[in-house]
């Protein structure tokens, strides 16, 4: 039962050209990270052997290749764009699973059908972060290849990988409480960015045990 419902999820979100946009978007800013770091580090390097300055860059480029460099960089600074991908891409994607369903007035629908509460809760929760997922792994294929060159064991790769399933099915499940108890999609949304924020300052202001709950903090 779980399935036909994932199944609906995934096949109307498929329809949505959010989706491919979204995905597009991505891709293209990450294209424009890479070419930002390649650029920045050109100019380091001109500067260091001109002999005009010498910083931090300019002395780790005298150790290491301008793709390891690159690479390095890019593997730091992609964990932290997944991470701000899903708090900003998860809560748009996933509020709307019940809320829709009040609007269109198809929810008594749903609930009338031989499907229990926890099947239509699962199956409604798998197919938006199926969606949210499909968006996050359009960089996938560039962070391999450039924390590659840049010396990233594929232990840390698979590390980074699982260190953000989990912020993103808990901030997938909080949105889709909030589906449920909202009435409207952007009541929803506003909530979890609101309460998301105020996380997010709890975390970095108190820290301690709170730093657990920061995934850069445990792949660090």
């Amino acid at each position: 039962m779980v399935g036909a419902v994932w199944h609906q999820e995934w096949l109307l979100g498929s329809r949505r050209n959010r989706l491919y946009l979204f995905r597009w978007i991505y891709a293209g800013w990450l294209i424009v990270l890479v070419l930002y770091g390649y650029v920045h580090c050109t100019n380091e390097q001109s500067k260091r052997l001109s002999g005009r300055t010498v910083n931090s860059t300019s002395s780790f480029l005298a150790r290491g290749s301008m793709p390891e460099i690159v690479g390095q960089w890019f593997a730091e600074s992609f964990v932290a764009q997944q991470m701000i991908l899903l708090v900003l891409v998860t809560p748009a994607f996933v509020a709307g699973a019940i809320t829709d369903e009040k609007r269109r007035g198809t929810l008594q629908y749903l609930l009338a059908a031989d499907l229990e509460s926890r099947h239509i809760i699962l199956g409604k929760l798998l197919g938006r972060v199926a969606q949210v997922a499909l968006v996050a792994v359009a960089g996938l294929p560039l962070f391999a290849l450039l924390a590659g060159f840049g010396g990233v064991q594929p232990a840390t790769m698979l590390a980074v990988g699982v260190a953000l399933i989990v912020p993103l099915f808990a901030l997938a499940s909080a949105t889709l409480l909030a589906s449920v108890w909202c009435r409207q999609t952007r009541d929803a949304v506003l909530a979890l960015y609101v309460l998301g924020t105020f996380g997010g300052l709890a975390v970095w202001y108190f820290q301690g045990f709170l730093n657990y709950l920061n995934p850069l903090f445990v792949i660090a």
